[in-house]
């Protein structure tokens, strides 16, 4: 077996040289030997070159050519590891089976599916407009993203790029018109598959509302003016009722913008009800929810609650500070408290800070 071997020398003045030699180890009367097989020259001089020969000997024996790192450029750079944690959470909650079943139940051969999936991938990474996606898309590693392949050709003349962005942004919108249309199932198969691999136990249910407003006018059968949380008076907006449990989110429902918070329980428990088949558990809601109406369906439906109180200009509160001894438990320097019993079955929780 033949291999490289330096060998040094020293001149008549005393300088040491040293020489570079294709060597070939063999047997000869049972004993190993070396011969040279070529040599090489001077190692000095070799450097400039040693990687052309190193190319050129691949090159003669039929080897893959080798690549040295001076050799690599950066044309460019992508983003790819958000992709590739997206690409296997939605293979572990099987989004893409989910929805392709719900996209052959709306007869639709185009696969919208992963059009859907690069709208969330985008809202995880550099939330933006469905323009603004494909101008996103050239910064991340996305092999198969279905699109025109000229659209990413920056030699395309502007007005020819413009017409093509309209065009090919389409596949956005059209993505979100069948998957407003499998909402209700996909909710399901996301339930059921959070239920599945984390052993979510469903006992504990959390409701909160917020708002989210419009720059526009908005769809017209749930854009209104109502309460803004966002400090936006005037604008029209929607309400989006939003189901947790065990901090993960595992269903919603959009509200039209006037309508008050204690006005949407009644349709999230026939959520829990109907569409995810939750027959008991306790629901935690905030101030907003409290009403007459309400407390009476949660005990309709057989649900138990813990809801908050208003402090202010709250009458049951008033008196309900006034009953049993004012003793309290603390369970920090900020957190003190002490439970009443009602003989209806209530029970009131009283919370102070001490400070």
């Amino acid at each position: 077996m033949a291999f490289i071997r330096t060998v040094k020398t020293r001149s008549s003045s005393g300088q040491v040289h040293e020489y570079v030699r294709i060597v070939e180890a063999y047997f000869e009367a049972g004993q190993r030997k070396q011969r040279v097989l070529a040599n090489l020259g001077n190692l000095v001089s070799l450097r400039k070159d040693i990687k052309q020969i190193v190319k050129g000997l691949l090159r003669v024996a039929g080897e893959r050519p080798l690549f040295f790192k001076e050799d690599l450029q950066n044309e460019r750079v992508q983003e790819y590891g958000l992709v590739y944690v997206v690409q296997k959470l939605w293979a572990y909650l099987e989004l893409g089976e989910a929805i392709s079943k719900s996209l052959k139940a709306q007869k639709v051969q185009l696969d919208y599916e992963r059009w859907i999936k690069m709208m969330v991938t985008n809202k995880l990474s550099d939330p933006t407009s469905k323009l603004g996606i494909l101008e996103w898309l050239k910064g991340v590693w996305w092999p198969d993203h279905g699109f025109a392949p000229q659209l990413f050709n920056e030699s395309l003349a502007p007005e020819e790029q413009e017409k093509l962005l309209k065009k090919e942004v389409m596949k956005f919108y059209r993505a979100l018109d069948h998957l407003l249309k499998m909402k209700k199932p996909l909710e399901k198969h996301l339930y059921l598959r959070l239920r599945d691999l984390f052993s979510l136990k469903v006992d504990l249910v959390f409701y909160d509302v917020t708002s989210s407003y419009f720059e526009g006018q908005g769809p017209v059968s749930l854009a209104k003016e109502g309460y803004s949380r966002d400090h936006e008076p005037g604008k029209k907006q929607v309400l989006i009722g939003l189901i947790l449990c065990n901090s993960l989110p595992i269903g919603h429902e959009v509200f039209e913008g006037n309508r008050v918070d204690k006005k949407t329980l009644k349709e999230i428990l026939a959520k829990l009800k109907e569409e995810f088949e939750i027959d008991r558990c306790i629901l935690v809601g905030d101030r907003g929810l409290i009403s007459k109406e309400n407390l009476e369906e949660l005990e309709n439906q057989d649900f138990e609650s813990i809801l908050a109180l208003r402090k202010r200009r709250s009458r049951e509160v008033k008196k309900v500070l006034k009953e049993g001894a004012p003793i309290y438990c603390r369970t920090s320097e900020q957190l003190e408290y002490r439970e009443v019993k009602k003989e209806d079955g209530l029970r009131y929780i009283l919370c102070r800070n001490p400070e």
